[in-house]
């Protein structure tokens, strides 16, 4: 699995990752 972080404009998102597999 891959966990990427999302940064929306420096701020972070809820959730502010989000787990792919």
């Amino acid at each position: 699995m891959q966990i990427q972080q999302l940064v929306n404009g420096g701020e972070p998102k809820e959730p502010d990752y989000r787990i792919e597999g």
